[in-house]
């Protein structure tokens, strides 16, 4: 079954958390990898938390998004 379309306040948690964790994303190093990781899982259930229940969003969905809306 096709997942339903992002919502705008979906949009704006995914877009808020993720300028809240760009100055990790910006080193080149293990440990900012690690951190890296760890910022992303935080991003989905940042987005999730808005969400109805039942309607949840993957890592996966959110990096896609996420690429799709800075294209």
């Amino acid at each position: 079954k096709r997942a339903s379309y992002f919502t705008e306040v979906e949009l704006e948690v995914l877009m808020h958390a993720y300028e809240e964790f760009k100055p990790i994303k910006r080193r080149n190093t293990a440990a900012s990898a690690k951190a890296r990781e760890l910022a992303w899982q935080k991003i989905p259930d940042r987005v999730n938390a808005c969400n109805p229940p039942g309607a949840t969003r993957t890592l996966s969905q959110v990096k896609m998004k996420h690429k799709n809306i800075l294209q």
